[in-house]
């Protein structure tokens, strides 16, 4: 039951905040493909 409690609570935790993030708030890099392909890495 304490697992319940804690886990619930954490899972309510993660959802607070001013916005949720965007893959452009991470570091990352475009990695483009011989097909002209990017992505994000």
């Amino acid at each position: 039951m304490r697992h319940v409690l804690l886990l619930t609570f954490t899972l309510l935790l993660m959802n607070c905040g001013d916005k949720p993030a965007t893959i452009d708030d991470f570091r990352t890099r475009d990695l483009t493909l011989p097909t002209t392909e990017i992505l994000k890495i």
